[in-house]
């Protein structure tokens, strides 16, 4: 935000435009309708500052005035007292007026707007201070900003939400519209008058400002220091994200907030040990984390109370985000930005690796259990969803068990090798899961599951002769450890190959040969197998029979509840 102080209590004066947040100004007028104390909070870099100073600046019902007051730099009951009476000469703010027990009005406050901007975490005083003015002051209101409540009675928290920013499928032409890419342009283009958004730049500025969730200092600074990139070395700028998010020594972004990077190692030091151990550790996590999770992979050295006690400090002082997901259970994620500074405290501990390792042991075993119910009956959806909401853990522990364990990485392929069959990808681990395999195969002694599942992994991705081969050395070896659950699945899928590439003459022997292993398993193989077989009876003109098959494996599917079976046999009765 571009600012210039007039005189204490006058407002900043913008010469930057102002994005999004339609709507916002109305909620934080309502707030003050009900409630004299409104705090707006967040991380820093959010736009809380911007906000309060966009709304004051169009309010129209405080005739009193509207008192600016910068606590971004006070220290103590004293600096906060003296700024309030530079900028308010009126205030009530002196030792006697604090201990003062007479709530009545004051003459000079009725009608007033004090803001309070960067109110200090640590600020002895400050909830004092406000809740005197608040008591003696009855026609006074007060917009604070801060990354934490005031702690003060009757006090309404406003978390302030980044800028949106688009999904990654939205086409080109409508990049502009968002409002983190409108922001992005108009700050490029103040620094860069010739920029502009290209379809070869857009799809990339649009990424850039996912990757800074929107957070409106962020995309400034990356604006500034990027306009004049090329895409490709804009593209590969966050790589240094901290060396991207610094101020041009020519702008005239408050001083405060010059670097990211310092506002976050504020915010750090700010926490006891305790919370900078929390805050180092969950940097592990990609995307949401459940407390369970954060229980596992963090907490050793914490008693649960005293870990849930941190964890909820994190997230009143805006450094972790805290989420309701499907069926109320809370979800734990930073954004992107402050997820990237714990990650730099946490390797600075010496932690990484033993973290890496705890992150990867929990999604391993996670990987393991929602892959047996993806097959098994009853509880497919609910396994499914849970695969698709861990994706960027998942790909997290396949990146760590591909560079350090092949037998962690092995496991979580065969443990998702059943869930890649029915999605495109989980956000990027594929190919490094599919790498272990393939590594697998090639080992002298390969099991028969890693062979199965490198078969269904190459089948999805249309490898078909690399399936087959797969395959036979699958059934081979389970044929050797006399598995014949293990030979029956191995059927199934040459048959549905077959089926695809030979025609159901070739096919339907195969997979009939399948079919008493499966009828008596009931899971999600045995039941593909009918299906299969009654594909091919069909194809072959045999209606009877692949009546009879659908009828089957719709009973079957309903005994063992096996509800991703049900569509394919009702859909071929």
């Amino acid at each position: 935000m571009a600012a210039v102080r007039l005189r204490p209590g006058a407002l900043p004066v913008c010469r930057d435009r102002f994005f999004g947040r339609e709507g916002d100004s109305d909620e934080i007028a309502e707030l003050l309708c009900s409630a004299r104390l409104v705090t707006l909070t967040g991380p820093p870099g959010i736009g809380k500052s911007r906000l309060a100073l966009e709304f004051a600046n169009h309010v129209a019902n405080y005739p009193g005035g509207v008192h600016w007051v910068d606590l971004g730099a006070v220290s103590g009951i004293g600096g906060v007292c003296d700024a309030l009476r530079a900028a308010w000469p009126e205030c009530p703010c002196d030792e006697a007026a604090l201990s003062a027990s007479d709530p009545g009005s004051r003459h000079g406050c009725e009608g007033v707007l004090l803001v309070l901007d960067g109110c200090p975490p640590r600020a002895a005083g400050l909830a004092q201070v406000a809740d005197s003015l608040l008591r003696r002051c009855r026609g006074l209101s007060i917009l604070a900003t801060s990354k934490a409540r005031l702690m003060v009675a009757g006090e309404r928290q406003w978390p302030v939400p980044p800028l949106r920013v688009p999904d990654p499928e939205e086409v080109a032409e409508a990049l502009g519209g968002y409002e983190a890419v409108a922001l992005f342009c108009d700050r490029a283009t103040a620094v860069s008058p010739r920029f502009r958004l290209s379809p070869h730049l857009a799809p990339v500025v649009a990424d850039l400002c996912r990757r800074l969730d929107g957070m409106p200092l962020a995309v400034e600074l990356a604006a500034s220091n990027g306009a004049g990139m090329r895409a490709a070395d804009l593209a590969r700028a966050l790589d240094d994200r901290f060396g991207l998010l610094v101020a041009p020594p020519t702008t005239r972004l408050f001083s405060r907030r010059r670097s990211l990077l310092a506002a976050l190692e504020e915010s750090f030091q700010e926490l006891d040990e305790s919370g900078r151990r929390l805050m180092r550790r969950l940097s592990v996590f990609e995307g949401r984390a459940t407390l369970g999770a954060i229980e596992q992979v963090c907490g050793e050295a914490f008693e649960r109370r005293a870990l849930v006690e941190h964890l909820g400090s994190l997230v009143a002082k805006s450094l972790v985000v805290m989420e309701l997901g499907d069926g109320g259970v809370a979800g734990y994620r930073m954004w992107q930005t402050i997820q990237a500074f714990a990650r730099s405290q946490l390797v600075a501990s010496g932690e990484e690796a033993s973290l890496c390792a705890r992150h990867a042991a929990w999604f391993v075993a996670l990987a393991e259990e929602a892959g047996s119910r993806l097959v098994g009956g009853g509880e497919q959806a609910a396994a499914m969803a849970e695969l698709r909401r861990e994706a960027p853990n998942l790909s997290a522990a396949a990146r760590w068990a591909s560079e350090g364990n092949a037998d962690w990485a092995l496991r979580l392929a065969c443990a998702l090798a059943p869930f890649w069959v029915s999605v495109d990808d989980i956000a990027g681990g594929r190919d490094l899961l599919d790498a272990a395999l393939v590594a697998a195969t090639e080992s002298p002694e390969p099991s028969g599951g890693a062979l199965f599942c490198a078969a269904l992994v190459a089948g999805a991705a249309g490898a078909h002769r690399r399936a087959a081969l797969a395959l036979d050395r699958a059934h081979a070896a389970f044929e050797q450890q006399g598995d014949t659950a293990g030979g029956a699945r191995c059927g199934v899928e040459e048959g549905a190959t077959l089926l695809l590439t030979r025609g159901p003459s070739e096919a339907r022997p195969v997979l009939e040969d399948t079919l008493l292993v499966g009828r008596t398993a009931g899971d999600w193989w045995g039941l593909r197998g009918l299906h299969l077989t009654a594909t091919a009876c069909f194809l072959q003109g045999d209606m009877v029979e692949a009546r009879a098959l659908w009828a089957e494996a719709l009973d079957l599917a309903r005994t063992h509840r096996n509800h991703r079976a049900l569509g394919p046999a009702l859909l071929g009765l």
